[in-house]
């Protein structure tokens, strides 16, 4: 549990100074941010929400490991 607590923390800091973290044939980590856009509110749909641009970690698969696992 630790060793996954400090990998994640690592990853974290490393994300925060370079926006793409690449491992070899395991997978490519990267920040995005979504745009910023309006949606309409699910419980009254004449009330439009304005939702501000927010970042999230994308993750893609390496094609090794997606071959060794038969996802495609």
């Amino acid at each position: 549990e630790r060793r996954i607590d400090k990998f994640i923390n690592t990853l974290s800091e490393a994300l925060k100074i370079d926006n793409k973290i690449i491992f070899m044939n395991f997978g490519t980590f990267e920040v995005k941010e979504t745009k910023e856009r309006d949606i309409v509110d699910p419980k009254d749909s004449t009330n439009i929400i304005n939702a501000k641009p927010k970042k999230y970690i994308k993750f893609k698969v390496s094609r090794l490991l997606e071959e060794n696992l038969c996802l495609m």
